[in-house]
């Protein structure tokens, strides 16, 4: 994760994601990203993605948008 122009810099290895309630979640020690299957606008230039992304580190949270790759 790299979050708040770069002042956040988090690495993890890569993990097994679980699913709850419909989403897929990767859960580690530092961060916890929840992937979840529903449309998603990207707030700052309006496109529309296939997914809604949030990722926890120590209470802070971060709302995005993505796609499987």
């Amino acid at each position: 994760l790299v979050a708040d122009y770069g002042e956040v810099d988090v690495r993890v290895p890569a993990s097994s994601p679980e699913e709850e309630q419909g989403s897929l979640v990767f859960d580690t020690a530092k961060l916890r990203v929840e992937i979840r299957h529903e449309p998603c606008r990207d707030s700052m230039r309006g496109d529309l993605w296939p997914a809604a992304v949030t990722v926890t580190r120590q209470g802070a949270a971060w709302h995005g948008c993505g796609m499987f790759l």
